[in-house]
């Protein structure tokens, strides 16, 4: 069974060395040109595809959540995940559906980068989006014991090092930096 903390860290080794995000990423650089909410999902997809296929598990569009792991043949997910570009909609929609999940590892991915000068500083949004978390986990109990991966898009793909961030959520709302 594949750990949160494993997990990450190859999500972080592997996203800047993917080409999609690499295209992506040089348009940016380039051209100015930033990738809107479809063609971001749709690049995540494969990436997280591809990123299952290297772990041994192949990705299914699954109805509930944005994508499910499967080992081999088998019927039950090992991941699933949730993908949401805007953080605002996690706390009632997409958490709820990771908890309806039998998945043991679920994997929350949202953004706390900035669109405008507008919106507040990654930080307070960053402090948010845990806090909210932590709060949703103070009142729920992982009913099959699995572990709750939240990983945080923190910043710019110029900076593959520090663009993410991941935490492990336990019963009672405490977390873990990793």
């Amino acid at each position: 069974m594949i750990m949160a903390k494993e997990w990450f860290k190859t999500f972080v080794k592997t996203f800047p060395k993917n080409q999609n995000v690499k295209i992506v990423n040089e348009r940016y650089r380039i051209r100015g040109s930033a990738t809107n909410d479809t063609e971001w999902t749709r690049m995540m997809s494969c990436f997280l595809s591809e990123l299952a296929y290297k772990d041994g598990y192949y990705q299914e569009t699954e109805i509930g959540t944005d994508f499910s792991w499967y080992e081999g043949k088998s019927l039950a997910p090992v991941v699933a995940i949730e993908q949401e570009n805007n953080y605002g909609g996690v706390f009632e929609s997409e958490i709820p559906k990771l908890y309806a999940s039998s998945a043991p590892l679920k994997i929350l991915i949202t953004y706390a980068w900035v669109r405008s000068e507008k919106e507040k500083d990654i930080e307070k949004l960053k402090k948010e989006i845990i806090e909210k978390t932590s709060d949703i986990h103070k009142q729920k109990v992982l009913e099959n014991k699995g572990e709750f991966l939240l990983v945080l898009g923190l910043g710019g793909l110029d900076d593959p090092k520090n663009c993410w961030g991941g935490y492990i959520f336990f019963p009672g709302g405490k977390y873990q930096k990793l």
